[in-house]
């Protein structure tokens, strides 16, 4: 699947924010998460006026921030987006009580997946949720994982490619 294939819309308060998958993980068209959190009619403006407010940000907006292909009513535009460290980082800057909502989303997001870290079958609850998982398959789970180290020396993200270990090693498939 390529990036393009895998861009999406998500709603947040009310406001469409489109997002794409990029090298593994989500980023975010920084306008829309600007037009969500603020009421000016002019995010581009006021993105500029961020960057001149905390110098800082204006010294790594490189770093936070990439332009990406997104698709568009006029066909594919480069737009800056970030990821979810780049928005935590972005929203600090914006003084708007909108912000409370999305940070509170996001420092949830962030807490549940440290939970998982601290109790592995939280993780498989919500895998389970996702790829359809057995509570029975948590072990078996483990086991391809481990053998699949063993033959894989490198890192793999252990979710997805967990799940489709299991999926493959079932009968019928």
């Amino acid at each position: 699947m390529t990036d393009h294939e895998a861009s999406k819309l998500t709603v947040f308060e009310g406001k469409w924010i489109r997002k794409i998958l990029h090298n593994g993980s989500w980023w975010f068209v920084v306008e829309d998460v600007v037009l969500a959190l603020i009421e000016s009619r002019d995010p581009k403006q006021y993105v500029q006026h961020m960057k001149q407010r905390d110098p800082e940000l204006g010294k790594g907006w490189v770093q936070i921030v990439h332009t990406l292909p997104i698709p568009t009513v006029g066909g594919l535009q480069k737009l800056n987006c970030a990821n979810t460290e780049g928005l935590f980082r972005l929203i600090q800057s914006i003084p708007s009580p909108k912000t409370e909502p999305f940070t509170r989303w996001l420092a949830r997001v962030g807490k549940e997946r440290i939970d998982e870290l601290e109790n592995p079958s939280l993780a498989m609850a919500r895998m389970q949720g996702t790829f359809g998982l057995k509570v029975d398959d948590y072990n078996q789970v483990k086991d391809l994982q481990r053998e699949h180290r063993r033959h894989k020396p490198q890192r793999e993200p252990h979710g997805l490619s967990a799940a489709l270990l299991l999926r493959r090693n079932q009968p019928g498939n």
